[in-house]
């Protein structure tokens, strides 16, 4: 079923990535939700925090440590973002509405911003939560968490006036856009600044909307068992 350059790329990805691919084009319950499911763990095999080992992650949802990039480190999330579109587009998901000129791009533009912003604060965020402490035998570094909160903080309140006038960033309706945070948001949600998000009620409604869909929990479940 998967073509020679998908196997390609998922020969350098983490085991789990294969598992979200099979997820995404046999997906158990119901095709798009299978899609969305595979898609959502995608994204976070290519952020930088899981690994290619088979630790545990339990209540806290530790990340296994960083291991060294076959390329330079920035492909990876590219790496992960090209492999998702391919799996949505395999299983003819609207999540990339590629039906709308003007939608696709407005998902294309709230897609770099979780990449540039999110995603990239987040990523120190946990490193030095999760990570250091419990796999490096270190200590967090807390000036560089404080760093990346205040960068954090900015990117949720450019998301927070964004839902004043939309459920989803790129509009009313879900799509990369918004699933493609939900691996580092419940690495967000299992760190000890959580509390973050009470600041932003419009963000949290939106991030607890998005946790509670069963695809996210079977995908999240996928990431804790790795």
């Amino acid at each position: 079923m998967r073509s020679s350059s998908i196997e390609m790329q998922l020969s350098v990805q983490p085991p789990l990535l294969t598992c979200a691919v099979d997820l995404g084009i046999h997906g158990d319950g119901g095709e798009s939700e299978g899609v969305r499911a595979g898609e959502i763990h995608l994204r976070g095999a290519g952020a930088g925090v899981p690994g290619r080992g088979r630790r545990r992650v339990r209540a806290g949802a530790r990340p296994p440590p960083r291991r060294r990039a076959q390329g330079p480190r920035a492909s990876r999330p590219h790496q992960s973002r090209a492999i998702s579109r391919y799996v949505l587009r395999k299983g003819a998901s609207d999540l990339l509405r590629e039906n709308s000129l003007a939608e696709s791009a407005t998902v294309d533009a709230w897609l770099e911003a979780e990449s540039h912003n999110f995603d990239r604060a987040m990523s120190a965020i946990t490193f030095q939560c999760f990570v250091v402490p419990m796999f490096m035998g270190g200590t967090t570094d807390h000036k560089i968490v404080e760093e990346n909160m205040e960068k954090l903080k900015a990117a949720l309140g450019v998301y927070e006036e964004r839902l004043t006038r939309f459920k989803y960033l790129a509009g009313d309706f879900i799509s990369l856009a918004d699933l493609s945070h939900c691996p580092m948001a419940h690495y967000l949600l299992a760190s000890p600044c959580a509390s973050v998000l009470d600041a932003y009620p419009r963000v949290k409604d939106w991030v607890d909307g998005m946790m509670d869909r069963p695809s996210v929990k079977k995908v999240m479940e996928l990431m804790d068992a790795s």
